[in-house]
């Protein structure tokens, strides 16, 4: 596993790397965070190579600004 820190738009963002083959981003709904997958992650990292992001405001990413889910969007499009 790695964990990867970036700064996107002045937010720092975390995010883990599992797996070798075709990717598959998983992204966690409003109050959770990139652990929520650690189980279904452990399971595709052996077909697939699997990205757990912390979304904006959650887990180890910062919160910047509150932000819409338009922003979270362009966010993760980054």
């Amino acid at each position: 596993m790695v964990i990867i820190f970036i700064d996107i738009k002045d937010i720092k963002l975390c995010y883990e790397i599992e797996g070798e083959g075709y990717p598959i981003i998983l992204l966690h709904g409003w109050g959770a965070n990139k652990n929520t997958f650690n189980k279904l992650a452990n399971e595709l990292k052996e077909n697939f190579k699997v990205y757990k992001l912390d979304l904006p405001g959650f887990g180890e990413s910062d919160i910047g600004l509150p932000l819409t889910v338009y922003e979270v969007c362009d966010y993760i499009h980054e």
